[in-house]
């Protein structure tokens, strides 16, 4: 499944941001910063309604988040401590972003309260990272398996942001289609992880 990720798509339009901001020897770490500080824009434009401009925010959030680590690459200083700044980085946007749904005028309900909805997205969000990083972790391989990894989560939302030009309900559904999916992407890895454990633990026995 990795092999169909959005950054693919992007890869072209980051890596020619990468380049240029590389030769103006801006650190990755101010672009992890950046990618979170419109993380809380996109926050801002929601607490007002302002869904469609809350897409845009966004995009860019993801768009940054694939810049820093071109850019780090590019530059080669790649690092642990780059890496866990950037993660670090990546939950408190997950965190900003869908939790500001929260407060979004247009909601909807649909077999849960919207505010389920939203908790139970924040927890796939989560554990859709967790578990990847634990399973590799653990020895089990290269987790980036599923559908939703954060890439495609960010993606997600600005879609559905920008549709609210049609229909102010639609980024409210959004967060329901991403809670079903983040979920089930997490349950993936966990299955794939404990297939990829027992197999190693039983090479080793």
């Amino acid at each position: 499944m990795s092999g169909l990720r959005l950054r693919r798509v992007f890869r072209p339009l980051v890596y020619r941001i990468a380049r240029r901001l590389a030769k103006s020897g801006v650190s990755p770490d101010i672009i992890s910063v950046c990618s979170l500080l419109f993380a809380v824009i996109s926050a801002i434009f929601v607490f007002v309604s302002q869904v469609v401009l809350a897409g845009f925010a966004i995009f860019l959030t993801g768009l940054l988040d694939g810049v820093d680590g071109a850019v780090a690459r590019l530059l080669n200083v790649k690092s642990r401590r780059g890496a866990f700044l950037d993660a670090v980085i990546d939950r408190y946007g997950d965190l900003i972003i869908i939790g500001s749904f929260i407060f979004y005028r247009y909601k909807v309900m649909l077999l849960l309260s919207y505010e389920i909805w939203v908790m139970v997205a924040l927890l796939g969000a989560f554990m859709v990272s967790y578990s990847r990083a634990r399973g590799e972790a653990a020895g089990a391989g290269n987790l980036d398996v599923g559908l939703m990894a954060r890439s495609e989560r960010l993606f997600l939302l600005t879609v559905f942001c920008l549709l609210a030009v049609f229909d102010p309900h639609l980024p409210s559904y959004g967060i329901i289609i991403l809670a079903v999916l983040s979920n089930l992407t997490a349950l993936h890895r966990i299955i794939f992880a404990i297939r990829e454990l027992r197999r190693t633990d039983q090479s080793a026995g």
